[in-house]
């Protein structure tokens, strides 16, 4: 028989103030992250940006993807243009020929 301990997230939680915004789990292509006060998860929802930053993750439709990121700081260092990401090229030129 398992006799499950009271409170035990109270007293050990899985997710701690010192791990905010980090991935949940630690992986590259999570996209949970930690969000441990109630005002943290106030401020996802209202999209604090100094607490958007601070995030290692998230859902794509949110929190673009670390490898996301750094493509589009590639592409903004060496020209003045929009940029838009697509997984594959048929999602590229179906996006851009549905827009037409």
């Amino acid at each position: 028989m398992h006799i499950m301990k009271k409170n035990i997230l109270l007293n050990n939680p899985a997710c701690k103030k010192e791990h905010m915004g980090k991935s949940i789990p630690n992986d590259l292509h999570a996209v949970s992250v930690c969000l441990p006060t109630w005002q943290n998860i106030i401020d996802y929802e209202e999209r604090s940006p100094n607490l958007i930053k601070s995030l290692n993750a998230g859902y794509p439709r949110f929190i673009y993807h670390p490898y996301v990121n750094k493509a589009f700081e590639k592409f903004i260092e060496n020209t003045n243009s929009e940029i838009q990401l697509y997984p594959t090229k048929k999602a590229a030129k179906r996006a851009w020929f549905d827009g037409q």
